[in-house]
């Protein structure tokens, strides 16, 4: 939930609670937070199962925890999940800072999934990406995307637009 005052500042009314992460290797999944910048972080999952016929996928994901909006303005959610990007791609020579993505992370299938809006920012990384640089993502393989209820704004008619617009005070 939002405020937006008349002068169109708009200031987050509760903040997004976050789960801790867990690194018990007695649980099927174990996760950790690790900083990918001064200004990002990252929450990594790994499976833990060495059964190979096991009904979880053996892959590790990354989720990004990048600065949002209202309190940071667009593009800086996307600089914060290219940094991210890049950063997992420093592993894929297997000295990278995160000893589990060095040990466990297959760099020729690797996959980029959101939902919502953040399915917007995959989107547009798996774009970038395609134009990048071999200095970027030096071998880093993109094989995929999955997008779940992705929402892109376009320039014609929008119905959640005009929503907000109705929901939210005028400036």
């Amino acid at each position: 939930m939002f405020q937006v005052y008349k002068d169109g500042r708009v200031k987050r009314l509760r903040k997004t609670e976050t789960v801790p992460p867990c690194d018990d290797p007695q649980l099927v999944v174990r996760s950790k937070d690790t900083p990918v910048s001064t200004l990002t972080s990252a929450r990594i999952f790994l499976p833990q199962t060495a059964d190979p016929i096991a009904k979880i996928p053996q892959s590790n994901a990354v989720s990004v925890e990048y600065r949002k909006a209202p309190e940071y303005k667009l593009p800086i959610a996307y600089d914060d999940v290219w940094t991210a990007i890049k950063w997992v791609a420093l592993h894929a020579k297997r000295d990278g800072p995160e000893p589990w993505l060095n040990e466990r992370a297959d760099f020729d299938r690797v996959f980029l999934a959101r939902d919502s809006a953040r399915a917007n920012i995959a989107h547009n990384m798996i774009m970038k990406a395609s134009g990048a640089s071999l200095d970027d993502l030096i071998r880093v393989r993109f094989v995929g995307l999955l997008l779940l209820n992705p929402y892109f704004m376009n320039h014609g008619h929008d119905e959640l637009v005009e929503f907000g617009h109705v929901c939210l005070p005028k400036p």
